[in-house]
């Protein structure tokens, strides 16, 4: 699906996760598992701008965008006390 301009204007992308199609982070992967995901996709809602209900891209409510077309810096996170510094 081809995303242009006009068809997010008063539109917001909520990003969900990374991942590759097969493995993801908000999954619950196993640890074995986790070392072997790509984070080659962005998977993201697409909601109102106006009233952050779900809305749509031709008929899409939920979008893989690859990593390459999207500006984002990327922040893991851990609720494990032990791993924090």
């Amino acid at each position: 699906m081809n995303i242009d301009k006009r068809s997010v204007e008063k539109k917001r992308l909520i990003f969900k996760s990374f991942g590759d199609g097969i493995y993801s982070l908000t999954g619950g992967l196993d640890i074995k598992e986790a070392s072997k995901v790509n984070f080659d996709l962005v998977e993201a809602d697409i909601v109102s701008a106006q009233s952050n209900d779900l809305s749509s891209i031709n008929g899409y409510n939920t979008v893989f965008i690859h990593k390459d077309d999207v500006d984002f810096i990327f922040v893991s996170e851990t609720f494990d006390t032990d791993l924090h510094d």
